[in-house]
């Protein structure tokens, strides 16, 4: 079976507390598969024998990953399918796309759903995977007599109910949310070529590469409102990215409101390839200071680190400034490769599982070792923050900035084998972090050593601090004006 290590990743406490999702992240994600016309057709063509296997992939596959088992038992996650086919009932995209026989009132509709709630199966009726795949039939087939919907769907609904209640990043993907996170982690994706920042909720550009289609339609600081018409709610860096993500040549329809515009306006971004390096050019300050961003961490991102500070190091560095502001993560790996370019030894991060606790640690016999100054924001993010944090607990670095994002988990992506053509997939939190130190980053992120607001005084803040370790080490350096 082949899984692909989701590198959204964070860090968290040894301990399990993940969030549960919102209202509002759970009705993103229902609107998202009820517009994914291949995963409807799909569930169209499904027979409910067919349908049935699925579930029983999608709840085996549950209670063999997810980080926390206590929380996968058939009981839950057969109730969490039963109100996630309730809350899809709502949906006129749900009912009125697999009704067999036509139009049904509101009335029958709700009827439906008050008979489900005065028929809850009894926990001692689902002890086995069996027991909970015959419950789930009898509901599709009571909700097709009395409704006259498809089996299929009503039994689909459930498998993603079963996901999507446990915590805020498990979920079942439709074949479009799958292809756009295995596109994303293989570098293979087509993108409107922004950075996008995310600030009280709410969604901003910070970066528009020049040779984007978007480049003649956004400016940096637009707020985004709508993407294809949907509200952006409780919104998270990897899913924003990936609504706005797709296929070459296709278009996203937004709705922006640029810096002192007083009404939003709607319009249309072809997606295309950008040419996004993971790594920016190394610049060289004043006082033999260098400074090197990384937008994210990819699978060239280690090699793109040390040729930069290889560069820089040509240019007579004595200090380094790592900017890891807006980096919303990647391959967890790779950010334990980067952290350990700096590390002769020490634990980089620890993870908790259904198997226990383990620590990743450093063992690296030459290492960087110029001084270090780390730049982090709200939207530092997963892999970032176990570069960030690793530095910070073993005095590596000073970080100055924001606190992070602090995401705290570590997800995978499994196909489902008996989904037609593997198209879809689900997406299993399997992993907590913590800090080398053991903190909890979920809710707090990682807290700089020096908090400071705004980007410019944040990179000046950086600059003086590098100039000071300098001047504290005996070495020439200018303060930064």
């Amino acid at each position: 079976m082949t899984a692909w290590l989701l590198a959204l990743a964070s860090i968290a406490h040894a301990e399990i507390s993940l969030r549960p999702p919102t209202d509002a992240q759970r009705k993103q994600n229902r609107d998202r598969r009820y517009h994914d016309e291949v995963f409807q057709r799909k569930i169209s063509e499904l027979r409910s024998a067919s349908a049935l296997k699925i579930y029983e992939e999608v709840l085996s596959k549950l209670r063999t990953y997810y980080v926390d088992p206590s929380k996968a038992d058939l009981y839950s996650l057969f109730i969490q399918g039963r109100e996630e086919l309730r809350l899809a009932l709502d949906a006129d995209e749900f009912v009125n796309r697999h009704l067999i026989a036509g139009p049904v009132s509101r009335d029958v509709l709700e009827g439906f759903k008050l008979w489900m709630s005065e028929n809850p199966p009894a926990p001692d009726q689902i002890k086995t995977v069996a027991e909970v795949v015959d419950e789930a039939r009898r509901l599709a087939e009571e909700a097709r007599r009395q409704i006259g919907i498809r089996n299929s769907a009503v039994i689909l609904e459930m498998a993603w109910g079963a996901c999507c209640a446990l915590d805020e990043y498990t979920r079942g993907l439709s074949p479009r949310q799958f292809a756009e996170l295995q596109n994303a982690l293989n570098g293979r994706f087509a993108s409107l070529g922004v950075m996008l920042a995310i600030r009280d909720h709410k969604v901003y550009v910070s970066k528009v590469y020049p040779d984007s289609f978007a480049y003649q339609h956004l400016k940096k600081d637009d707020q985004l409102l709508l993407i294809d018409g949907s509200l952006i709610e409780d919104p998270t860096p990897e899913d924003i990215d990936a609504r706005l993500r797709g296929e070459e040549g296709t278009t996203v329809n937004l709705q922006v409101i640029g810096v002192g515009d007083t009404k939003p306006h709607s319009l249309k971004v072809k997606r295309g390839f950008v040419s996004m390096r993971s790594v920016a050019e190394p610049l060289m300050y004043p006082g033999d200071i260098g400074y090197l961003q990384i937008y994210r961490f990819q699978e060239n991102t280690l090699q793109e680190v040390k040729s930069a500070i290889s560069y820089l190091q040509s240019q007579r560095m004595k200090a380094l400034i790592l900017d890891l502001r807006g980096n919303p993560g990647g391959y967890v790996e790779v950010g334990k490769q980067v952290a350990e370019l700096f590390m002769p030894e020490g634990v980089i991060y620890r993870t908790f599982d259904s198997s226990g606790h383990k620590a990743y640690e450093a063992n690296n016999p030459n290492p960087f070792t110029m001084p270090l100054v780390v730049l982090v924001d709200s939207d530092t993010a997963s892999a970032a923050e176990i570069v960030a944090g690793a530095l910070k607990d073993n005095n590596r670095a000073t970080l100055v900035g924001q606190s992070t994002f602090g995401k705290g988990s570590m997800q995978i992506l499994l196909p489902l084998d008996r989904f037609p053509e593997r198209l879809a997939g689900i997406r299993v939190t399997v992993t907590t972090f913590s800090s080398p130190n053991n903190n909890s980053y979920i809710g707090s992120g990682v807290v700089p050593n020096k908090v400071v607001a705004g980007e410019e005084n944040q990179l000046k803040s950086a600059l003086i601090e590098a100039a000071e370790i300098l001047a504290r080490k005996g070495s020439l350096a200018p303060m930064i004006p």
